[in-house]
């Protein structure tokens, strides 16, 4: 999902997301525990989505604090 996507989320669709997305990292984290992954390299980039959500909400909740 590219920047300007994750712009035209709602607040609410935003924070659902990254709620989502951090179960599924957990999820992939654990099964890489348990047993190698496919593609390891799909921790990294749940990861960095992730932060790139959180960045996305961290912005918003500024904008919304500077502007009062």
């Amino acid at each position: 999902m590219k920047a300007e996507e994750l712009k035209k989320l709602s607040d609410q669709d935003l924070i659902s997301k990254l709620d989502v997305e951090r179960e599924r990292l957990a999820k992939l984290t654990l099964t890489n525990a348990i047993a190698e992954l496919e593609n390891p390299v799909q921790i990294k980039y749940q990861r960095r989505f992730i932060a790139q959500l959180s960045t996305e909400v961290s912005a918003r909740a500024l904008n919304l604090n500077g502007k009062s």
